[in-house]
């Protein structure tokens, strides 16, 4: 129904209830804290049998606003929301669930931006995960935001959530608990077919309609519990079977086919079986107690059903129907090109190893279920094969994409051309933080000299322990007379408690110097790190450093300040070089020290002589220059929110105002953490992401663009054949050049992908 003048900002909190008396109180209590007043809670009980009934009449007396009732049978949570959604008087509806707290302000900002955005249909704020405790879990699960695809808070079009969403298979949008909208459209309820995706499947049925808007505060906090709803559909895999629902609904507006988004949903459900089998959990769970067999035969089940039609049962299933999709897989397999290709090493294999990675086929006294075993062993064979690892590693977009490359980076570059000439690609300024301090020796800057170099260390992904030891003992080595010679800033931003906690009983383990100051800010990317320093640096000169770069001696600082002193140009910037190792002594392995020579970590090698080292490269790992320099090309631009194409972008700028950059052999650091070749390539994938957004901001022709013009399947062959004959050679240059071609082949597949989006909301704008 229509709201009435006096109710012009009502909203219907709907509230679906079973077996909730844990923290049921505790989920009123926060809705009736909330700043916001006009509203109607609307509690639906779907027929539970412990205290829930008593706690709810409880505040009826007390509070008039809250409206009570219970299901005659047991519906479900999707159906007894929709019986929420059906009680409902206003046209502003927030769901809630029963487990979960509201801060006092979410009615009043969520209802805030709905009025200011009239486009606007659905809003979603960030939570928080919390124990059944209440205790902050937050670094421990890293469900993603809105915040974290959409680059600014204004409004983003429904149908480019939708493609979003469904081109990732994530709920950024949020559970329930996150989100209120408007109900105008009645008709438009949760699915009570879906066991565990209707919540954003009726996010997205909403967004046909209209804008989605994110508020990127922590308004609400999600719990996480053995027995809550989210939990129990994970146990039994229940979103397996909504998957190609899903996809059916909102296929027209995704750019994936079938089979790519089946893919995709394969490895979804391959994430949460893992999750189910590593569980700590001492109540066995269902999938504990199935044979081999069985386990395998289920998930063959599952994937039918993704195929099939919504009616589909799966106890009618027939070994007869699993054999024929199993020979049907297998085959395709089997002519796979990179499978064919990789032949060779195969019969390499059986001749040296006498390894018959297939087995012999036959059928002769075979039951149903003996032949429905083998092809479920052969298949699995074959994805267990390096073969078959190394395609799914770095699986790259069709030719169409291909095609469409250099038209969609022109227009993209010619955007970015327009907005910086009207002044619109103007550098992110600080965002408005509250600072948590670990360490501050309460500096009296009055009352002493400022230091002459401020060490900045702005983090996100590695401890900065070692090297704030180092740094420690440089220190005090060098004092008196020289104690006040520089200063040290670390800023935390990495959002992980366990590292806060280590970082906190190092400092008072250890006597540092007054003018050491260790914050903690809220999380956020490299560049927000390196910003918040940056202003709180009193020196003249500052010297960036990497979390994870232990300088090597103990005159480290005083080699970077010297050759300021030292130099005439002040438009110098000093670049020191760095290997891999620890202060441990380990022996790198061979990729390792093959990424120190080819200067594939961070695009140049720091073994050339002073003079061949190109003057346009600047990093944040271990480089220092005037602050004044840093003052006039602006701080580092936060759109970055990775630690990769951040301080290539501010090298640019600074290299505009005159500065260019020397090395400098003697400030040497040791890149000190372990680098296997799985975990470069997801760096890769990183800075693919990341030079992305570069390439929506700042307009020009950069030597990395040669790269794309080749396609990833290219590079992605060049690497296989050179993996065989290093199989048959041993030589380590074979290696090398199977590193290098995979390496680019993981940038080059991500960045076609990342592209793409930014194109799709450059043409939505």
């Amino acid at each position: 129904m229509r709201t009435t003048p006096e109710e012009k900002f009502a909203i219907s909190i709907c509230l679906p209830v079973y077996q909730g008396e844990q923290f049921l109180a505790e989920a009123i209590e926060s809705v009736l804290a909330q700043t916001h007043t006009n509203f109607e809670l609307i509690i639906v009980d779907d027929c539970s049998s412990d205290r829930t009934a008593s706690i709810v009449e409880s505040y009826l007396d007390r509070d008039p606003r809250i409206r009570f009732f219970k299901n005659k049978e047991r519906l479900g949570l999707f159906e007894n929301y929709n019986a929420c959604l059906r009680l409902a008087r206003f046209d502003y509806i927030k769901p809630f669930a029963q487990d979960d707290r509201l801060e006092p302000t979410f009615l009043a900002r969520c209802l805030e931006t709905l009025q200011k955005h009239p486009e606007v249909v659905l809003v979603s704020a960030r939570r928080n995960w919390i124990s059944e405790s209440g205790e902050d879990l937050s670094h421990v699960y890293g469900t993603p935001f809105a915040s974290d695809y959409f680059e600014d808070s204004s409004p983003c079009p429904g149908t480019i959530v939708i493609e979003e969403s469904l081109r990732r298979i994530e709920n950024f949008i949020g559970e329930p608990t996150c989100v209120m909208f408007r109900f105008s459209d009645r008709t438009k309820v949760f699915d009570p077919a879906f066991n565990h995706m209707g919540d954003l499947d009726l996010w997205l049925r909403l967004l046909k309609e209209g804008d989605f808007a994110f508020i990127d505060d922590t308004l609400t906090s999600f719990r996480r519990h053995a027995n809550n709803t989210t939990n129990t559909n994970l146990k039994t895999l229940a979103i397996a079977p909504d998957l190609m629902r899903f996809y059916n609904n909102f296929n027209n507006y995704c750019s994936l086919d079938a089979q790519q988004f089946l893919e995709n949903s394969v490895a979804l459900i391959a994430a949460q079986y893992k999750s189910i089998v590593s569980s700590d959990s001492n109540q066995v769970s269902l999938f504990q107690q199935l044979s081999r067999f069985e386990l395998e035969a289920l998930l063959g089940k599952t994937l039918l059903a993704m195929d099939s039609k919504p009616d589909f049962d799966l106890e009618e299933l027939k070994l007869a129907e699993s054999a024929s999709r199993l020979e049907t897989k297998l085959r395709e397999l089997l002519e796979d090109p990179v499978w064919r290709m990789t032949r060779p090493i195969r019969e390499i294999r059986k001749l040296f190893l006498n390894d018959t990675n297939l087995s012999e086929y036959r059928t002769v006294g075979w039951s149903q279920r003996d032949y429905v075993y083998y092809l479920a062993k052969e298949i699995r064979s074959i994805k267990m094969s390096r073969s078959y690892k190394l395609k799914r590693l770095f699986k790259g977009p069709g030719s169409s994409q291909s095609k469409s490359l250099p038209r969609m980076l022109s227009r993209l570059k010619s955007n970015a051309t327009l907005e910086r000439q009207n002044g619109s690609l103007a550098q992110t300024t600080l965002k408005s933080q509250p600072l948590q301090v670990l360490l501050d020796g309460h500096f009296d800057s009055a009352s002493a000299s400022a230091p002459q170099i401020s060490v900045l260390i702005g983090y996100m992904r590695h401890s900065p322990i070692k090297t704030l030891a180092a740094l420690l003992k440089q220190s005090k080595e060098n004092s008196p007379p020289s104690s006040n010679t520089f200063e040290v800033i670390c800023v935390d931003a990495s959002g992980d408690n366990k590292l806060e906690a280590e970082l906190s009983e190092w400092i008072k383990n250890n006597q540092l110097p007054a003018n050491w100051r260790i914050l903690k800010a809220a999380r956020g990317g490299r560049a927000f790190a390196n910003n918040i320093a940056l202003k709180e640096a009193r020196a003249p000169l500052v010297l960036f450093l990497g979390s994870d770069f232990v300088p090597a001696d103990s005159n480290f600082v005083e080699r970077h300040l010297r050759f300021h002193q030292e130099s005439e140009n002040h438009n110098l910037i000093a670049v020191g070089g760095a290997f891999f190792g620890s202060d441990g002594g380990y022996e790198p392995t061979k990729f390792q020290k093959w990424l120190d020579r080819s200067g594939r970590t961070f695009g140049e090698v720091f073994t050339v002589e002073p003079g061949d080292f190109p003057e346009r490269f600047f990093y944040v790992a271990n480089t220092s220059l005037r602050k004044d320099l840093v003052i006039r090309a602006g701080f580092f631009d936060e759109a970055f929110e990775a630690d990769a194409w951040d301080d290539f972008e501010f090298g640019l700028r600074l290299f505009s105002l005159g500065c260019r950059s020397k090395l400098v052999e003697d400030c040497l650091c040791i890149h000190d953490h372990p680098v296997s070749f799985l975990e470069r390539i997801e760096v890769m994938k990183t800075a693919a992401r990341a030079a992305a957004v570069l390439d929506t901001k700042v307009p020009g022709e950069f030597d990395w663009h040669k790269e794309l013009e080749i396609l990833p399947r290219k590079y992605l062959g060049s690497a296989l054949r050179e993996y065989c004959r290093y199989l048959v050679s041993k030589e380590s240059v074979n290696l090398e050049r199977f590193w290098e071609q995979s390496l680019k082949a993981a940038f080059n597949s991500t960045y076609r992908k990342d592209i793409e989006h930014h194109h799709k909301l450059l043409l939505a704008r």
